[in-house]
């Protein structure tokens, strides 16, 4: 496997470093707006970047180095690679990401509670990333009949937000619908599975940038904290702690790049069966 970076992916990643490292807070989220982070996995038609996966991954392992917890995967990430793949009756996604719309999406892990009858949702979606801040709620379902994608305002009558306060400080969100209409299209059979093993390989990637980020403040701390005359990094038994977080963040690493490679395969083997449609 060819784990050297191409010119491109490190410019984005040096990119998503500098914003991060540069705003803290509603800046840091102004600042993905403005610079277009965005709208990465939005397809190039929608005036996206449209990333792959590997590429992506690398963004969110810069995110993850940052200080802010802001939900990138849930109000950026996940929408794009959705609206790239599926029609979704009633959205646009170019005015979206124009006006940057607060989006989010609810995956079939979500939405176990959620029942949906001649047009009619109701029910709860559990746990919806950047569900706290959404105006517009982005379904991909598996059903009886197949896969199937949709959207629905969060902002009219019949819906109920309940902000969900996760441990990395990210603000998610219980959405329950009573009685709502919404419109749903048929998707390829494969796309509920190939969103989910995404999602997953995204919050992975985040989580390895913040593991690598506090193991360069361990050691930062080891070189400058001093007892008994010295730094305490030169203290054998602490070395030895050091090299085992050193040798964990590294299994992590590699371990993280491996489910991009059959995830971005299976991408590709969808778009061949679509070109030969």
């Amino acid at each position: 496997m060819d784990f050297d970076l191409t010119d491109e992916q490190r410019m984005i990643a040096d990119t998503v470093t500098d914003v991060m490292r540069d705003a803290d807070g509603t800046a840091v989220w102004q600042s993905l707006v403005e610079s277009g982070l965005l709208g990465m996995t939005y397809s190039e038609d929608d005036g996206g970047a449209g990333l792959g996966v590997l590429t992506l991954a690398l963004a969110l392992v810069a995110m993850g180095h940052g200080k802010d917890s802001l939900p990138v995967v849930g109000a950026a990430v996940l929408p794009g690679l959705l609206t790239s793949r599926c029609e979704l009756p009633n959205f646009n996604a170019s005015s979206a990401l124009e006006n940057a719309v607060p989006v989010a999406v609810a995956l079939p892990e979500n939405a176990a509670g959620l029942r949906t009858e001649n047009g009619v949702l109701n029910g709860t979606v559990q746990t919806v990333l950047g569900g706290a801040e959404a105006q517009v709620l982005l379904l991909c379902l598996e059903g009886a009949n197949g896969s199937a994608c949709g959207s629905v305002e969060l902002t009219g009558e019949g819906v109920t937000v309940t902000q969900l306060p996760l441990l990395d400080g990210q603000i998610a969100a219980d959405i329950t619908f009573d009685n709502v209409a919404v419109s749903l299209s048929r998707a390829s059979e494969d796309l509920t599975g190939w969103m989910s093993d995404v999602a997953a390989v995204c919050l992975c990637a985040i989580a390895l940038g913040a593991g690598q980020a506090m193991r360069e403040l361990t050691r930062d701390y080891l070189t400058t904290r001093k007892q008994f005359g010295r730094p305490i990094g030169s203290f054998q038994v602490l070395q030895h702690e050091m090299v085992d977080v050193f040798h964990e963040t590294e299994h992590f690493e590699f371990s993280s790049w491996l489910p991009p490679v059959p995830v971005t395969r299976t991408m590709r083997r969808r778009a061949r069966k679509s070109s030969r449609r």
